[in-house]
């Protein structure tokens, strides 16, 4: 400090500040991982912009799950790194997972296309998921084939559609 200058009050680093500088501090330490080839599908989720509530997510799920004596984790995506909130939580508590896409991850589905912002991670970690899930689910049948096809979901694998649609009662 400089002799006669007033005193400045240190920054504060609470709050939302804390959890985004945590946030980013977890992502760029993941994402070191992902680049060494050692968590090369999860880093994906990593890679999200809402990462930093993924870590509390899982705590929470897990906590709920234990209290509860859960039979089965539900996970719907859109955001799709719940999908691997879901996976990891239902591993701690030894029951099976079910994916509920509301909205195609990968693929467009009015052109049935890869997405072009569907990275090389991301359909490896899809098909991770899928493929240790209990069932998954979609809003309808080109969805649920494409996911079944694209990723070669074995057959005990349950799969089902359930339309959006509204109760006028």
């Amino acid at each position: 400090r400089i002799p006669d200058e007033p005193a400045r009050t240190p920054p504060r680093f609470g709050g939302w500040l804390a959890a985004a500088y945590a946030a980013a501090a977890v992502t760029a330490l993941v994402l070191h991982f992902v680049r060494e080839g050692s968590v090369r599908p999860w880093g994906e989720v990593a890679r999200s912009v809402l990462s930093f509530w993924m870590i509390p997510a899982l705590r929470a799920t897990r906590e709920a799950g234990r209290r509860c004596g859960a039979d089965v984790i539900l996970a719907t995506g859109n955001p799709f790194n719940s999908f691997a909130i879901a996976a990891l939580a239902a591993r701690s508590l030894k029951v099976p997972y079910v994916l509920d896409y509301r909205d195609a991850w990968t693929f467009d589905q009015y052109s049935g296309q890869i997405k072009p912002q569907a990275s090389d991670i991301a359909l490896p970690l899809e098909r991770r998921l899928l493929h240790g899930a209990g069932a998954f689910i979609s809003v309808n049948r080109p969805i649920l084939d494409w996911l079944a096809t694209q990723h070669a979901v074995p057959g005990p694998v349950a799969r089902r559609v359930i339309p959006n649609g509204y109760d006028p009662e």
